[in-house]
């Protein structure tokens, strides 16, 4: 887990049937193209106290209005926040000794699981499933 640690940012142009999830996921239309240009960067860091304790910080690099978001969590235990657009979630992390695995629901109880698994050339895969349809991309540390 300690490699997942430092900031790390999508990298562009490594999308994977993203149309589809979008369509699984019910975006609206006049986002999607919205959500395909971001460019996304986000940092992990670890609790010096407590090694089940962890921050991430999610930011649009590529769009100024957007606030950047903290997520402060305990591994395996649920917590509740809003995501980068405002849309409110419960979410649980936890970390299987590979890759991180997490489960967000919505206000609707529609669930999506992303996996964020680190490669053997030190690329993270990211892999984001909604509704049985799952896109990834690839990441990489800055």
């Amino acid at each position: 887990m300690d490699a997942i640690v430092g900031t790390w940012k999508n990298k562009k142009g490594s999308e994977e049937n993203m149309n589809a999830f979008m369509d699984a996921c019910k975006i609206p239309e006049n986002m999607r193209q919205v959500f395909l240009e971001r460019q996304y960067e986000i940092t992990y860091s670890k609790d010096p106290s407590n090694a089940n304790k962890l921050k991430t910080t999610v930011k649009v690099t590529n769009d100024s209005k957007l606030p950047a978001i903290e997520y402060e969590y305990e591994l395996g235990k649920e917590f509740e926040s809003n995501d980068i657009d405002g849309k409110h979630f419960k979410c649980t992390i936890s970390w299987d000794g590979q890759k991180f695995v997490e489960r967000y629901v919505d206000a609707k109880n529609t669930e999506m699981f992303i996996h964020r698994e680190l490669t053997p050339d030190g690329q993270m895969k990211f892999a984001m499933t909604c509704c049985g349809v799952t896109s990834s991309s690839v990441w990489v540390k800055s």
